[in-house]
């Protein structure tokens, strides 16, 4: 009716009707002559989320009372994470064994199916470096300025093998902001 006969079309509505509301993505929104989208420059990250996950040697063993290994449970968990963040949150995942990896680096989770499959796809292998990849999160997390909200999670199975003080490490997470 409105672009093939030139009929006229009249939008109304409050604060959650365009931009976040209900018409994005709908078949009306290309008839509105205004951008559902807002600026990505003007979006900041409602949360940060740093997973930290071990892929030591040890996690390939079978956790006891489940045919699964301690790698492919630590994995599938963060992998749920993964796919409860809103897009718009921010993710980024470590994976560390002797040495901290950014398996995904700091960015907005705009496809969480896809860094889902990512975090399913860690391995095992090596020896247990908490320190380090603690330290590597707090780097990628660190370079999310307007994110209010920052958070590591940490799964592991064991102890640091470089026998750092890790609560100064958290401590010194906390003050920069990251719980």
């Amino acid at each position: 009716y409105v672009s093939k006969l030139g009929g006229g079309l009249v939008m109304v509505g409050g604060p959650d009707s365009f931009g976040a509301g209900g018409w994005k993505g709908s078949p009306i929104e290309p008839l509105l002559p205004v951008n559902l989208d807002l600026p990505e420059q003007v979006m900041a990250f409602p949360a940060a989320v740093a997973l930290v996950i071990d892929n030591s040697g040890s996690m390939a063993r079978g956790l006891a009372g489940s045919s699964s290994s301690k790698q492919r449970i630590a994995n599938e968990g963060a992998a749920l994470a993964v796919l409860a963040l809103d897009k718009s949150d921010a993710l980024c995942v470590i994976a560390f064994n002797s040495s901290p990896e950014v398996v995904i680096s700091a960015r907005r989770n705009k496809d969480a199916k896809k860094n889902a499959e990512i975090v399913r796809g860690i391995g095992s292998g090596g020896g247990t470096n908490i320190g380090g990849a603690l330290r590597a999160a707090g780097e990628q997390l660190g370079k999310l300025d307007k994110a209010p909200v920052k958070h590591v999670i940490l799964l592991t199975d064991g102890r640091d093998e470089q026998r750092v003080d890790l609560a100064g490490i958290a401590g010194e997470l906390k003050s920069r902001g990251i719980t």
